[in-house]
């Protein structure tokens, strides 16, 4: 469908372009907010002895998805109900609409804040954290200023003359993003002991780190390729809204995984040495989340399940 009897539309522009890819995008969106509040309150049930900054942190980023749902939902009711049969959203779109990309940018930079924490913890140092920390600076200071002038312009213009903002904005995304889940891989790799036990479990958080950034890039590079490419459409917004909505999935779905991990290091037998070559004894302390299991020397790993304890605040794996 490119048109219908008595919408005028302007050259080059398609209601399967406009309102067609805000609606799928919007639909996909509502669903993983959906997937969110099953996961948060999986949260709350399973680790109720987390750490208050844990707990006030996945409230915070709860109410900040509620509110972007709420308004990316208004605005699609507004473009389909209020407005029916007149493209008047091309005109005047909904301010609920450009205010998404607000909560959505508040979203991204505190997850991924918190992954950049998980790398200072895991790591000792500071140089990789504040290396992102500096990113997820650049990409807020963008996301304010493109909501700013969203809000005084019309999308097509802002596509047009601020092309080179959100250009940047989701090219300092995808980097930022990489460089997280690189760092993370990096410092959680020196954890490996050479026993099975504490390797498999060290394998696991490697590769989901990888899996959770390479997600997050690939979509954030996707809506930078349709950006450039077809301007004129909605769709890059709607794919900027679903990215929010991935972003929150991956810091719950990192900490209810805890849960999994634990039942895999208590059933793993680590009698045997892993195939892998174990590093030299020297100790890292992996603290995801709230949950904290020192890998230090091999011959201190056989009593490992001390840290599996089913509390939140130290060895919840």
């Amino acid at each position: 469908m490119t048109s219908s009897p008595g919408v005028s539309l302007p050259p080059g522009i398609t209601l399967d372009g406009t309102l067609g890819a805000l609606l799928i995008c919007t639909i996909i969106a509502v669903a993983l907010f959906g997937v969110i509040c099953l996961q948060t309150y999986q949260y709350f049930n399973y680790y109720v002895k987390d750490p208050l900054y844990m707990k006030i942190l996945v409230a915070i980023i709860w109410c900040l998805e509620f509110v972007h749902t709420v308004v990316i939902v208004h605005a699609l009711y507004r473009i389909v109900v209020t407005d029916f049969g007149v493209p008047s959203f091309l005109a005047d779109e909904p301010a609920t609409l450009k205010t998404s990309i607000l909560f959505s940018g508040f979203i991204n930079t505190g997850v991924q804040g918190f992954f950049a924490y998980r790398i200072k913890v895991v790591s000792k140092r500071w140089t990789m954290p504040i290396i992102c920390w500096s990113l997820l600076a650049v990409r807020l200071t963008c996301v304010i200023a493109s909501s700013i002038i969203v809000l005084r312009v019309k999308i097509p213009e802002f596509a047009s003359h601020y092309k080179w903002l959100l250009t940047l904005l989701l090219v300092a995304t995808a980097i930022g993003d990489l460089v997280v889940a690189g760092a993370l891989a990096y410092f959680l790799s020196q954890g490996r002991s050479g026993f099975l036990k504490t390797d498999h479990v060290v394998n696991e958080l490697i590769l989901f780190s990888i899996e959770t950034g390479l997600v997050t890039s690939l979509v954030a590079m996707a809506v930078l390729i349709i950006f450039l490419t077809k301007p004129t459409t909605f769709a890059w917004i709607g794919m900027l809204l679903t990215l929010a909505k991935i972003y929150t999935n991956s810091l719950l779905l990192s900490l209810n995984n805890r849960k999994h991990l634990r039942s895999e290091f208590v059933g793993y037998n680590d009698s045997r040495r892993s195939e892998l070559q174990p590093h030299k004894a020297r100790g890292i302390a992996l603290e995801m989340n709230s949950m904290t299991a020192t890998f230090s020397s091999p011959l201190e790993h056989k009593n490992d399940n001390r840290f599996m304890e089913d509390n939140g605040e130290r060895g919840a794996i």
